[in-house]
C-alpha cells in the first residue's frame, strides 16, 4: 500500500495433522494460499516435503518462501518434543536431515527455520549458523521484541502484545500476552473483533512489523478459513506484505 511503512508477514507451520501422519490438511492450506495469494513464509516439516512434494514445489513457484520446520520427536535423533532439550550435536543432525530432504525432493535449501512448539534456544542459533541458515523465527517472546542478531543468525520473533486489560479475553490461555497466533485470536467472532481492534491499534503506534502464524491444521476449525482470509486481506491493505527473510 502506497505510503505504508509497516511490514506484515504471514507464516504457516506446515506439518499435517498434529497426532497423525495424515496430510489432508495440506489441501486446505493449498486452497487458502490460492485464495489469499503470495507472499508468505511456509515452515514445512520434512515428512510433508516427502509426502506432498509437488504441492510444496507449487508453493515455491507461486512466490512463497520455504523454511524448515522440525518436531524432533519425528526424527531418529529426537528424544523430546522440544528441540531445546537436545544437545547441539543432536540439533545439528536433526536440522541437517531436514535440509537433505529439501535438497533431495525440492532441489533447494530452506531459507529460514522455525522449531516446533516455539522451542527457541541460543544453542539453536549457533547450530543454524554452522549449517548455513541465517534466519530463524522460533521465538515467541514474553514481551514485544524486534529482530536481533545472534551467533551470525537473524532472529525474527513472532509479534506479541502485552496488556493486562486484555487478560479476561484470553479464556483458557494461561498467558500474559496475546501472541499473533491464529489459534489464540480467531477461534470465535468475539476474539476476531478484538484481534482486528488490536491490530489497528498496533498499526497506529508505529510497529516495525506484524508477523502472525498458524498451522495448516488450524484451517480445519469451524469458520477459521473465512475469518483468517478476511483478516489477511484487511491486513495486507494496511501494510506492506513481505516474507520473514525480508523483515
Amino acid at each position: 500500500m502506497a505510503g505504508t511503512t509497516i511490514d506484515s508477514a504471514l507464516t504457516v507451520d506446515v506439518e499435517g495433522r498434529r497426532d497423525q501422519r495424515r496430510y489432508d490438511t495440506i489441501d486446505h492450506l493449498d486452497a487458502f494460499l490460492e485464495t489469499v495469494g503470495p507472499p508468505s513464509t511456509l515452515f514445512v516439516t520434512p515428512d510433508v516435503v516427502e509426502n506432498r512434494e509437488e504441492t510444496v514445489k507449487g508453493w515455491k513457484d507461486a512466490g512463497h518462501e520455504l523454511g524448515l520446520h522440525v518436531h524432533p520427536e519425528r526424527h531418529a535423533d529426537g528424544h523430546s518434543n522440544y528441540l531445546s532439550d537436545h544437545s547441539p550435536d543432536e540439533i545439528r543432525r536433526i536440522i541437517e536431515s531436514g535440509i537433505e530432504t529439501f535438497e533431495h525432493f525440492l532441489g533447494t535449501v530452506p531459507v529460514a527455520f522455525r522449531a516446533g512448539r516455539w522451542s527457541y534456544s541460543p544453542e539453536l542459533l549457533s547450530v543454524l549458523d554452522t549449517v548455513g541458515i541465517d534466519t530463524d523465527s522460533s521465538l515467541r517472546p514474553e514481551t514485544e521484541m524486534l529482530p536481533y542478531e545472534g551467533f551470525g543468525v537473524r532472529e525474527v520473533p513472532l509479534t506479541v502484545y502485552s496488556n493486562q486489560l486484555l487478560r479476561p479475553f484470553l479464556g483458557q490461555f494461561d498467558v500474559n500476552i496475546v501472541p499473533f497466533a491464529i489459534d489464540a485470536t480467531l477461534r470465535n467472532r468475539w476474539r476476531e473483533l478484538l484481534f482486528h481492534l488490536l491490530t489497528n491499534y498496533m498499526l497506529a503506534n508505529d510497529r516495525e512489523y506484524i508477523m502472525l502464524g498458524f498451522h495448516d491444521y488450524d484451517l480445519l476449525g469451524a469458520g477459521l478459513f473465512s475469518r483468517l482470509t478476511r483478516y489477511i486481506r484487511l491486513l495486507r491493505i494496511k501494510t506492506c506484505p513481505t516474507m520473514v527473510t525480508n523483515l
